[in-house]
């Protein structure tokens, strides 16, 4: 399903605007945003970028150079925690180079549930194990893209559209 080489991290977030995410990882826009592909917003991008889509409900913003999402921490901040403390998120790593894959969901601002795996192996495992996971089949080489995509469309009901329209941001 899902292309080889994901090299991203992104979080999906429920009833918020992407403006009030970005400020709230302490990032300001340098500029109006460009509009993007699906396939632009997750793949490497030069310089730092974060692109962004609302639907169904969820927005989500995809930080392509890695910077800013593939470290829960992130979330730990004061202004992430007023943000996501009514509602949900969704923060997902795909490090195909390293052949690290994860997740960490929040309910009401409080971590529900992370699983990540590098190399086949679970390496954090925190909360009960969603349904997804147990209906997700995993390959000999353990968690992959596939997987992730799974957990994702299971919380968010989203999938990957290459074609779909982001609104791309340069930050600082």
């Amino acid at each position: 399903m899902c292309q080889m080489g994901w090299n991203t991290a992104a979080i999906f977030v429920r009833d918020r605007p992407a403006d009030e995410i970005i400020t709230s990882l302490a990032l300001s826009p340098t500029g109006p945003p460009t509009s993007v592909t699906g396939d632009q917003a997750t793949s490497g991008l030069v310089g730092l970028v974060l692109s962004a889509r609302t639907a169904g409900g969820w927005t989500e913003v995809w930080d392509s150079s890695m910077l800013h999402l593939a470290d829960p921490a992130a979330l730990e901040t004061p202004q992430m925690r007023s943000l996501l403390g009514g509602t949900n998120a969704l923060v997902v790593l795909f490090s195909s180079v390293a052949s690290t894959y994860g997740f960490w969901l929040y309910e009401h601002g409080g971590l529900r549930r992370a699983l990540v795996s590098a190399d086949g192996e679970v390496v954090e495992s925190v909360g009960d194990e969603l349904d997804v996971e147990r209906t997700v089949e995993i390959p000999s080489w353990g968690r992959d893209e596939d997987f992730v995509w799974a957990v994702i469309r299971s919380v968010t009901g989203q999938g990957f559209d290459a074609d779909a329209a982001y609104d791309s941001y340069e930050v600082a």
